[in-house]
């Protein structure tokens, strides 16, 4: 009973011992975009069986591990649903502990909590402590276009449209263009990330809508970008019209430079001079002529923007010497007598005016002004991290000879505490540990506001948002929250399938490093495999290390380390040495009553026994694998084993005869080699009672016999020396 117990218990503790999963608790990814979950296990058991299979699976969080479908697995008898087959791949090798998880065309289905499980032999267990929930959401990732700086009425243009895939798939997408200024409505094409349009454009195409339009693999997801074309095209005509009571006059404007007028011709009376704006109006009390100045540098072809700030800057200087006008006016009497309107109307007029006039500046970024983005990120410690993020800004016309800069800050206590960590204006200098580190990665022009992180430290954990330059807006009510943990991130070691003894090897670690550079990492090495303790060296994300391993080696633990740029943080995996060798030693074991007897190979063994007694005979060869043993007495055998039976096999030979003597081969056969050890048993008669009694007796009269003749000799002897004597 307890023998049955014993041989019990490992299979009570099944995952009763320390099993360790480190994976990131939850990831978000946009619905049709791609997502990868780094993921490592520990087992108590140590180095999985050589002999077995090592399984991994993912499931959703209430399915049958048996019966159910796991949504990833290696294991190929194993079906996987059927709306994340090809969707979700089990990344890692789980023979090295490795359970990272890929999620591509991410569905809104997909949102939920997973858990990782592994199968090998007897050996299995399901972290059902460790899920990992999965966050879908709405895709707000939209593609890039850009635009040259100029684009002029009636010159051919280019626009090239991108979208970042973060997938690594070379897959095709389906761009369509749309928009007045195309020759057809609409334009598609299919092309791998990137497609272009060229186009002629008109005066009449300013301010028109192009939309470049994304359509994602499998056809169910789409996303646009819409640009508003910023033409530049020569003066077509020009007027100003002004409001006041119920009354609407137009004011006729002529440009001068010195004494030549401007037609809207836009033809130029010379290379630069004083440029003079006169509004003349016939009103009820007088015509009024107010020239303004203004500094101007004649081209030949003149653009809408420029136009724009004179006109702008004309209005603004007219009214205030309109307003001015009014005032003047009201304080001095007509001298034709005409009575003059009431204080309040006049102030009401010039104060009426005045707001007209500051409505182009009060507007300035008060309309709408929205921001798309993700609201959180989670990152490990020296990773890297990039935030999608675009912006409408409506309040302004895009002028694309004018820089457009963009600003992330770090929210500080109190507000006037923010500080800037990114961004292009080249006057702006990001101070402290945060230069070189956090990076503007969109144009601002294309309202992308997107984010760049490198080298995470637990000191940015905090709120960010995002400002632009026109009156610094800020888009308060979008906060991006950055969440810093410790580095769980470990290098993966790749382990050739079979390492055998006395024969080179060659091991490769690598890093995974997300932020794309090409950054020299310290790859360390140790073991009591290597010939010195400690092998170091400066590589770009892998290192090897060659070695010739000795059946000593199989179990011993073999590290990679690896340093981070900057020397702050490392991270290590140990993976255990499998070392396959042949057999090295043989030992027979004999157990009779309560002796037990060691013999090695090699050696001339034999054993006496007594006839009716009992033996047990215990074989144990050291390989690996194990190999498979077999008893052989002569040419039969008696028993075998299997490899899976850690190279023992034992031989009980119960009530021995005479005929159970004999030479006992004990036979190794491995695949790098076979060997045998013998041991001669002889079996000793043992006699029964009667048989003793029979001897004894037989024995006794031959003993009398003896002794009465003997008696009668030295009778006879005694007789004769007295006769004689």
């Amino acid at each position: 009973m307890l023998q049955l117990l014993l041989l019990l218990l490992p299979l009570l503790w099944e995952g009763s011992l320390s099993q360790i999963l480190e994976l990131q608790p939850s990831v978000t990814v946009q619905a049709g975009m791609c997502a990868h979950v780094l993921c490592t296990f520990h087992r108590s058991g140590g180095l999985f069986s050589y002999h077995y299979g090592v399984h991994g699976y993912w499931f959703r969080e209430g399915t049958h591990v048996l019966y159910g479908r796991p949504v990833a697995t290696n294991d190929p008898s194993r079906e996987v649903e059927d709306e994340a087959e090809g969707r979700f791949h089990l990344l890692g090798d789980p023979r090295m502990n490795n359970c990272s998880l890929s999620i591509t065309d991410a569905r809104f289905s997909d949102t939920g909590k997973y858990f990782f499980r592994f199968h090998s032999g007897y050996d299995k267990y399901s972290y059902l402590k460790n899920l990992l929930y999965v966050n879908v959401t709405d895709l707000i990732q939209k593609p890039d276009i850009s635009i040259p700086e100029m684009v002029e009425s009636g010159h051919p243009v280019t626009l090239n449209c991108t979208f970042l895939w973060t997938c690594g798939e070379n897959r095709p997408f389906k761009f369509s263009w749309r928009g007045t200024a195309l020759s057809s409505k609409t334009q598609s094409s299919w092309a791998s990330h990137s497609s272009e349009v060229s186009f002629i454009p008109g005066h009449q195409h300013h301010g028109t809508n192009l939309t470049c339009q994304v359509t994602l693999p499998g056809g169910r997801l789409s996303t646009e970008r819409t640009v508003q074309l910023n033409v530049s095209y020569a003066v077509q005509n020009v007027a100003i019209t002004t409001a006041q009571d119920s009354r609407t006059t137009e004011i006729q404007l002529s440009w001068t430079l010195a004494k030549c007028g401007i037609e809207n011709s836009c033809q130029p009376c010379g290379e630069e001079g004083e440029l003079w704006i006169a509004a003349d109006q016939d009103w009820a009390w007088g015509r009024r002529q107010a020239p303004w100045p203004a500094a101007f540098s004649a081209q030949e072809n003149s653009s809408w923007p420029l136009m724009l700030t004179l006109l702008r800057g004309a209005l603004m200087g007219a009214g205030f010497l309109l307003t001015y006008g009014l005032t003047w006016l009201y304080y001095t009497r007509n001298p034709l007598g005409r009575e003059q309107p009431p204080a309040p109307e006049a102030a009401q007029c010039s104060m009426l005016l005045l707001l007209l006039l500051l409505l182009p500046l009060l507007w300035e970024g008060s309309l709408s002004q929205t921001l798309q983005g993700q609201l959180s990120v989670t990152l490990q410690e020296e990773m890297c991290a990039h935030v999608l993020c675009t912006f409408n800004d409506n309040a302004r016309l895009r002028d694309d000879r004018n820089s457009v800069y963009g600003y992330w800050f770090r929210k500080g206590i109190p507000p006037t505490h923010d500080k800037i960590v990114a961004t292009n204006d080249p006057d702006e200098r990001v101070k402290g540990q945060d230069k070189g580190r956090f990076h503007l990665l969109g144009d601002p022009k294309m309202n992308n506001c997107s984010l760049s992180i490198t080298e995470a430290q637990s000191s940015d954990t905090g709120k960010y948002f995002f400002s632009l330059h026109n009156g610094y807006y800020k888009y308060m009510k979008k906060l991006l929250y950055v969440n810093v943990t410790d580095l769980i991130q470990k290098p993966d070691i790749s382990i050739p399938e079979i390492v055998e003894s006395g024969h080179p090897v060659t091991l490769n670690c690598t890093f995974l490093w997300t932020c794309g550079e090409n950054r020299p990492f310290k790859f360390s090495w140790r073991g009591t495999a290597l010939f010195s303790k400690t092998q170091s060296s400066w590589a770009s994300h892998s290192s090897e290390v060659s070695f010739i391993p000795g059946h000593q080696h199989h179990g011993t633990n073999l590290t990679c380390q690896v340093t981070l740029p900057g020397g702050r943080l490392s991270t290590e995996r140990t993976v255990q040495l499998n070392v396959s060798y042949a057999v090295q030693n043989m030992t027979i074991t004999t157990a009779q009553d309560s002796r037990t007897t060691v013999f090695i190979s090699g050696n001339s063994s034999d054993l006496v026994v007594q006839e009716g007694q009992s033996l047990r005979l215990l074989c144990a060869a050291n390989s690996n694998p194990p190999a498979t043993l077999s008893w052989l007495l002569g040419d039969q055998t008696l028993a075998s084993s299997q490899p899976s039976q850690n190279g023992v096999l034992h031989l009980d030979l119960p009530h021995l005869g005479p005929a159970d003597g004999g030479n006992y081969i004990c036979l190794a056969q491995h695949p790098l080699g076979s060997k045998q050890a013998s041991l001669n048993v002889s079996v000793q008669y043992r006699p029964t009672p009667s048989h003793v009694f029979q001897n004894g007796v037989i024995l006794g009269a031959l003993c009398g016999a003896i002794t009465a003749s003997l008696l009668a000799l030295c009778l006879l002897l005694l007789f004769t020396l007295l006769y004689f004597s």
